[in-house]
Protein backbone atom coordinates (compact mmCIF):
# COMPACT_ATOMS: atom_id res chain seq x y z
CA UNK A 1 0.00 0.00 0.00
CA UNK A 2 1.32 3.42 -0.83
CA UNK A 3 2.10 5.85 1.98
CA UNK A 4 -0.51 8.32 0.74
CA UNK A 5 -3.20 5.63 0.89
CA UNK A 6 -2.04 4.50 4.34
CA UNK A 7 -2.05 8.07 5.64
CA UNK A 8 -5.62 8.67 4.46
CA UNK A 9 -7.18 5.49 5.88
CA UNK A 10 -10.10 6.24 8.17
CA UNK A 11 -11.60 4.23 11.01
CA UNK A 12 -14.86 3.96 9.09
CA UNK A 13 -12.97 2.11 6.31
CA UNK A 14 -12.96 -1.03 8.49
CA UNK A 15 -16.12 -3.12 8.51
CA UNK A 16 -16.33 -6.75 9.61
CA UNK A 17 -12.59 -7.35 9.57
CA UNK A 18 -12.19 -5.94 6.06
CA UNK A 19 -10.46 -2.69 5.15
CA UNK A 20 -12.08 -1.01 2.14
CA UNK A 21 -10.52 2.07 0.61
CA UNK A 22 -10.15 3.90 -2.69
CA UNK A 23 -6.64 3.87 -4.14
CA UNK A 24 -5.78 7.55 -4.59
CA UNK A 25 -3.63 6.95 -7.69
CA UNK A 26 -6.16 4.87 -9.64
CA UNK A 27 -9.54 5.49 -8.00
CA UNK A 28 -9.97 1.73 -7.70
CA UNK A 29 -11.86 0.37 -4.67
CA UNK A 30 -9.78 -2.21 -2.81
CA UNK A 31 -10.80 -4.67 -0.10
CA UNK A 32 -8.20 -6.15 2.23
CA UNK A 33 -8.97 -8.79 4.82
CA UNK A 34 -7.26 -7.73 8.04
CA UNK A 35 -4.82 -10.26 9.45
CA UNK A 36 -4.23 -10.49 13.23
CA UNK A 37 -0.87 -8.72 12.81
CA UNK A 38 -2.57 -5.82 11.02
CA UNK A 39 -5.16 -5.52 13.78
CA UNK A 40 -2.37 -5.39 16.38
CA UNK A 41 -0.74 -2.49 14.53
CA UNK A 42 -4.04 -0.61 14.27
CA UNK A 43 -4.70 -1.12 18.00
CA UNK A 44 -1.19 0.12 18.80
CA UNK A 45 -2.09 3.55 17.40
CA UNK A 46 -5.71 3.70 18.63
CA UNK A 47 -4.98 5.98 21.59
CA UNK A 48 -3.06 8.42 19.37
CA UNK A 49 -6.02 8.86 17.01
CA UNK A 50 -8.80 8.76 19.59
CA UNK A 51 -10.21 12.15 18.49
CA UNK A 52 -9.37 11.78 14.80
CA UNK A 53 -11.25 10.10 11.94
CA UNK A 54 -7.94 8.66 10.68
CA UNK A 55 -6.62 5.20 11.45
CA UNK A 56 -3.01 6.32 11.97
CA UNK A 57 -1.46 9.52 13.39
CA UNK A 58 0.03 10.64 10.09
CA UNK A 59 -2.16 13.53 8.98
CA UNK A 60 -3.10 16.92 10.25
CA UNK A 61 -5.66 19.07 8.51
CA UNK A 62 -3.23 20.41 5.92
CA UNK A 63 -0.94 19.14 3.17
CA UNK A 64 2.13 20.14 5.18
CA UNK A 65 1.17 17.52 7.77
CA UNK A 66 1.18 14.76 5.17
CA UNK A 67 4.49 15.88 3.69
CA UNK A 68 6.03 16.09 7.15
CA UNK A 69 4.84 12.55 7.99
CA UNK A 70 6.24 11.23 4.70
CA UNK A 71 9.61 12.92 5.27
CA UNK A 72 9.78 11.51 8.79
CA UNK A 73 8.95 7.98 7.60
CA UNK A 74 11.57 8.17 4.84
CA UNK A 75 14.13 9.45 7.35
CA UNK A 76 13.36 6.47 9.60
CA UNK A 77 13.70 4.05 6.69
CA UNK A 78 17.09 5.53 5.80
CA UNK A 79 18.21 4.94 9.40
CA UNK A 80 17.03 1.33 9.20
CA UNK A 81 18.96 0.85 5.95
CA UNK A 82 22.09 2.31 7.56
CA UNK A 83 21.77 0.11 10.66
CA UNK A 84 21.36 -2.95 8.45
CA UNK A 85 24.28 -1.93 6.27
CA UNK A 86 22.12 -1.72 3.16
CA UNK A 87 23.57 0.26 0.30
CA UNK A 88 20.18 1.48 -0.91
CA UNK A 89 18.29 4.75 -0.71
CA UNK A 90 15.37 3.24 1.20
CA UNK A 91 12.09 5.18 0.98
CA UNK A 92 8.43 4.26 1.36
CA UNK A 93 8.21 3.93 -2.43
CA UNK A 94 11.26 1.66 -2.63
CA UNK A 95 10.02 -0.45 0.30
CA UNK A 96 6.61 -0.93 -1.31
CA UNK A 97 8.10 -2.17 -4.56
CA UNK A 98 11.11 -4.05 -3.19
CA UNK A 99 8.98 -6.68 -1.53
CA UNK A 100 7.66 -7.69 -4.97
CA UNK A 101 11.22 -8.43 -6.10
CA UNK A 102 11.92 -10.39 -2.92
CA UNK A 103 8.66 -12.33 -3.34
CA UNK A 104 9.64 -13.18 -6.92
CA UNK A 105 13.08 -14.35 -5.79
CA UNK A 106 11.46 -16.53 -3.11
CA UNK A 107 9.09 -18.11 -5.64
CA UNK A 108 5.83 -16.47 -4.56
CA UNK A 109 3.10 -17.05 -7.13
CA UNK A 110 3.12 -14.12 -9.60
CA UNK A 111 -0.66 -13.59 -9.65
CA UNK A 112 -0.82 -13.60 -5.84
CA UNK A 113 2.04 -11.12 -5.60
CA UNK A 114 0.34 -8.60 -7.87
CA UNK A 115 -3.06 -8.98 -6.21
CA UNK A 116 -1.39 -7.99 -2.95
CA UNK A 117 0.32 -5.06 -4.64
CA UNK A 118 -3.05 -4.01 -6.10
CA UNK A 119 -2.09 -4.69 -9.72
CA UNK A 120 -4.87 -7.19 -10.53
Amino acid sequence: MSFVDLAHLKKKDIQGGVLTYVRRKTGKVLHIELLPEMIMIIRRYASEVKDSPYLFPLLTKDRAGYESALRLQNKRLKRVAKILGLNVKLTTHVARHSWATIARDKGVDYSYKFKINNHE
